[in-house]
């Protein structure tokens, strides 16, 4: 006995347009010195990249990079190195991507990277001393790279984040009101030089399986405490970035919801959300801890990435994308495009399965305007007949995700159908609201496939569309007028 799921596809009901999500962290230069990813970030065409551990090479990018010895004069010019940043910065600029600076200091030693000063050196033994000398050695890094200062450029950046994870003692080794302040003197000097940058901060994330009760616990009163400081004191917050990294795709649409609940909660609904970093990195439900233990198995070890960056995890990055759309998270950058262990590359370059799902993001994304998708029911087909049905009562299945889009010209249409792992393999699209004859065009992404053409096909003429999508797949449909050229 099989099982099918219906969904409606309605092309005459159009609810406006698609939002471009699929953002990234990390740039085109990777893998030390040597790889370019440019031609590939040219096909995913992220809207946003998100610098942090851009690791190439050492920690570009990082204030102790870019300004080494502490105790030199912020405003000397001679002080500064800023020629390997540059180089990673022009690359990135060539992409058209929006970016968003992280103002602070990378992972470096943890998993992967070289960059520290001293080895074994943690992110929050980097908190400064003086809170006023690293909002100027930062207000230096804006004018090199905004207003030529120091030999530099005019690339108009205009979001800039302060630190990474602060919430995590790992991250930050002073107390909550210290961060608050360090935060608070950033955004004041930097609004007064520059009304129009966008200032925010900072990654909180999540709680993982390795984090105690008491250790959630002063996670969320650091993030509550931030945002009724910058609200109590009027502190400049145009944005706030938080991170998670996901089981279930689903996840990400509960934090996101979550998130603006507790904007709204502290008098901040008019400040923007950034997921700032995600990725499905929880496949196999395995304690995170151990993807970082020098002693731990390697073979369980590459199980786990091979299935982040695999066929699971660009499913599993479909899915999240596709929720999204209805939150009002406004940017997402995924962690990352390069060639660390949960990246989109291998050393040699090549692009994983998950750059795959972003570049169907970018497919789908294109399209003028997104239409209604609407879960109708399951079927229990005991032969090739629609003779038994289960209503159900929610909008859609766990781990499938449906998007539906109109191209312009209005004569060429997108489905894109994301399954992470549900067990279900075949779909019904009733399609509606289409004139004319159309062919479809089926793109596979799954581990024997990375977008290839898989069939062309004319629509059925009752507008039934019955496909296969098993777990671990996305399946990207273009439909075609016929006798016209595809899209």
């Amino acid at each position: 006995m099989d099982i099918a799921n219906v969904y409606e596809i309605n092309f005459a009901e159009e609810i406006g347009g698609f939002r471009r999500l699929h953002g990234v962290t990390g740039g085109p230069l990777s893998g030390g010195t040597w790889l370019d990813h440019s031609p590939f970030f040219a096909q995913m065409a992220p809207p946003g990249i998100r610098l942090h551990d851009a690791m190439w090479p050492g920690t570009v990018v990082d204030l102790h990079h870019i300004f080494p010895d502490f105790a030199k004069d912020p405003q000397d010019p001679a002080n500064y190195v800023f020629a390997d940043t540059d180089r990673y910065l022009q690359a990135v600029v060539r992409t058209g991507s929006e970016i968003l600076y992280r103002l602070g200091h990378s992972a470096g030693d943890f998993g992967y990277g070289n960059g520290w000063p001293d080895r074994g050196q943690r992110p929050g033994d980097l908190r400064p001393g003086d809170f006023d000398k690293w909002v100027a050695i930062c207000l230096g890094v804006i004018r090199h790279y905004n207003d030529g200062w120091a030999g530099g450029f005019r690339y108009g950046i205009r979001k800039w984040e302060v630190w990474n994870e602060a919430n995590a003692k790992w991250w930050w080794n002073g107390s909550p009101q210290e961060f608050y302040d360090l935060y608070e003197r950033f955004a004041r000097a930097a609004k007064a030089e520059w009304p129009g940058l966008e200032v925010g901060g900072f990654g909180w994330v999540s709680p993982d399986t390795t984090t105690n009760a008491e250790q959630v616990a002063a996670m969320e009163a650091f993030v509550d405490g931030f945002l009724t400081h910058c609200a109590s004191r009027k502190v400049p917050l145009d944005f706030v970035t938080w991170h998670s990294y996901f089981a279930w795709p689903e996840t990400a649409l509960t934090r996101s919801r979550q998130l603006r609940e507790k904007l709204q909660a502290s008098g901040l609904a008019n400040v923007a959300d950034y997921l700032g970093e995600w990725s499905i990195t929880s496949i196999l439900e395995t304690d995170y801890a151990y993807l970082f233990d020098p002693a731990g198995d390697p073979g369980r070890r590459r199980i786990s990435f091979d299935a982040r960056h695999g066929a699971p995890g660009a499913a599993g990055a479909a899915c999240v994308l596709s929720l999204l759309q209805d939150s009002e998270t406004s940017a997402a950058y995924y962690y990352s495009a390069d060639v660390n262990p949960f990246g989109m590359f291998d050393v040699y370059g090549a692009p994983h399965k998950n750059f795959f799902a972003m570049k169907a993001m970018h497919m789908l994304g294109s399209c003028r305007s997104r239409v209604a998708t609407q879960y109708r029911e399951s079927l229990i087909c005991p032969t090739d007949k629609f003779d038994q049905t289960v209503k159900v009562n929610h909008s859609g299945v766990r781990g499938v995700t449906v998007l539906a889009g109109i191209k312009e010209g209005k004569r060429a249409e997108v489905i894109l159908i994301s399954n992470y792992n549900n067990p279900c393999m075949e779909y019904h699209l009733r399609i509606k609201g289409i004139n004319g004859k159309r062919g479809v065009r089926s793109l596979l992404l799954d581990r024997a496939h990375n977008l290839d053409i898989v069939a062309e096909n004319p629509l059925p003429g009752d507008g039934m569309l019955r496909v296969c999508v098993p777990p671990a797949t996305v399946l990207l449909l273009e439909l075609n007028a016929q006798n016209e050229e595809k899209i």
